[in-house]
C-alpha cells in the first residue's frame, strides 16, 4: 500500500515537473531582469576566485593596471627565487657542519678530535655571525612580501567593488517569481498530502 502511494506520488511529481518546465524557465528569466551588462562578471576558470575574475576583466582595458600587475607578479616571484638561493646556501652550510661534526666525533685520537671539533665550532660560529645580517634581511623580505600581498588585495577590492555593484544594479532580483515558485511547491505538497 505504502509502495503504491510512493509510486503514485513519484509519477505525479515527474509528470507535474515535466509539464511545468516552460513556466520554470520563465521564472528564472524573470528573477534576473535586465540581463544586459556592460561588464561581464565571470570566473575565468573553475578554480578562480570571483574577485580575481572581476579584476582580470577590469584590467583588460587599463594598460597602467596591467603594468602594476606585472610588477607585483614579478616582485613576488623574484622573492621566491631570492629566498631559495639564500636557503640553499644556508642549508648546504648547515649540512656541511653537521657532517663534519659527525665525522670529527669518530676520530680516535682524542687530541686531534678535540682540535678538529674546535675548528669546526669556530668556523660555524664565524659563519653564523656573517649570516646574522642576512637573516634580518630575509625577515624583512618576508614581511614586505606579505605587505605587498595585503596592499595588492586592498587595491583589487577597491577596484572591483564598484564593478560588482554595477553588476548587481544591472541584474535586479525580483521576489515575485520566487514567491510564485514557492506557491507551486506548496500546491504540490498539498496534493501529495491528500493522496491516499
Amino acid at each position: 500500500m505504502i509502495k503504491n502511494i510512493i509510486r503514485c506520488a513519484f509519477i505525479f511529481l515527474i509528470v507535474s515537473c515535466s509539464n511545468e518546465k516552460t513556466d520554470e524557465s520563465q521564472i528564472v528569466e524573470k528573477a534576473a531582469k535586465n540581463t544586459e551588462s556592460n561588464f561581464p562578471i565571470k570566473r575565468l576558470s573553475n578554480s578562480q576566485d570571483i574577485l580575481d575574475g572581476i579584476y582580470a576583466e577590469y584590467i583588460k582595458n587599463h594598460k597602467d593596471l596591467q603594468n602594476i600587475e606585472s610588477e607585483v607578479s614579478d616582485i613576488q616571484n623574484d622573492k621566491q627565487l631570492v629566498t631559495k638561493i639564500y636557503n640553499d646556501v644556508i642549508g648546504n652550510s648547515e649540512d656541511y657542519y653537521k657532517s663534519a661534526e659527525y665525522r670529527a666525533k669518530s676520530i680516535r685520537d682524542s687530541a686531534t678530535k678535540k682540535e678538529i671539533l674546535s675548528l669546526i665550532r669556530n668556523s660555524k660560529q664565524n659563519y653564523f655571525v656573517k649570516i646574522k645580517r642576512m637573516d634580518d634581511l630575509k625577515r624583512e623580505i618576508n614581511q614586505n612580501y606579505f605587505e605587498i600581498y595585503n596592499w595588492h588585495n586592498v587595491f583589487k577590492i577597491r577596484k572591483t567593488l564598484g564593478e560588482i555593484e554595477k553588476y548587481q544594479n544591472a541584474h535586479p532580483l525580483e521576489t515575485d517569481s520566487l514567491e510564485n515558485f514557492i506557491r507551486k511547491q506548496e500546491n504540490i505538497i498539498n496534493k501529495l498530502k491528500t493522496l491516499k
